[in-house]
This record gives structure tokens, C-alpha cells and sequence, in this order.
């Protein structure tokens, strides 16, 4: 996945949303809960790569766009899905967001 978003699309900056203030926090280094844990481990080489990473804390109530995404993800292989328009089941979310 980094090869995909680094190499690929070139980006050199990545806004990262989470919807675990815990979570959140451990990335950003201020907290120690769930440090032993082997996936934030690789998490964390993954965002130390050569490119900067925000993380933040968003709850998910406030992203349901994303929320959504991230549900749809999960019957997916693991990789990197793009969508050129977005799914029809993401629609109606979109329109509350434009209100």
C-alpha cells in the first residue's frame, strides 16, 4: 500500500482520520495504551515513512462518508480501492453532508 500511495500518486502528505481517540493518541505519541500491540507497531513504520502523516481523532457520528467506506472495505482483498464515483450506497450520506 505505501508503494501504491507513495510511488504511485506521489503524495508527500497524508491526512490520517481516526475514529479511536485512543487510537489517535498512541500515533501521535501521547499516549502508551496499545503500544505492545503488534498492529499499531507496523502502523507506526507504515506513517514513518517518507512522506509527513496528520492523524487525527474524528468521530465517526461527524464522518459518515468515511464510515461507510470503510464498512464496504471490508468483504475487499487487502490493497488500496480507488472509486471514480462514489458508491451508490454512499449517496445519501453525501447529501446529508451538503445540507
Amino acid at each position: 500500500m505505501s508503494i501504491v500511495i507513495h510511488k504511485i500518486l506521489g503524495y508527500k502528505h497524508v491526512d490520517l482520520e481516526v475514529d479511536n481517540v485512543t487510537v489517535a493518541r498512541v500515533l501521535n505519541g501521547s499516549s502508551l495504551a496499545l503500544c505492545a500491540s503488534t498492529l499499531m507497531q507496523m502502523i507506526k513504520d507504515f506513517l514513518a515513512r517518507d512522506w509527513k502523516v496528520t492523524v487525527s481523532h474524528v468521530p465517526r457520528e461527524v464522518n459518515m462518508v468515511a464510515n461507510k467506506l470503510a464498512s464496504l472495505s471490508c468483504g475487499l482483498p487487502l490493497g488500496m480501492t480507488s472509486y471514480t464515483t462514489p458508491p451508490a450506497s454512499v449517496d445519501p450520506l453525501l447529501l446529508v453532508d451538503i445540507m
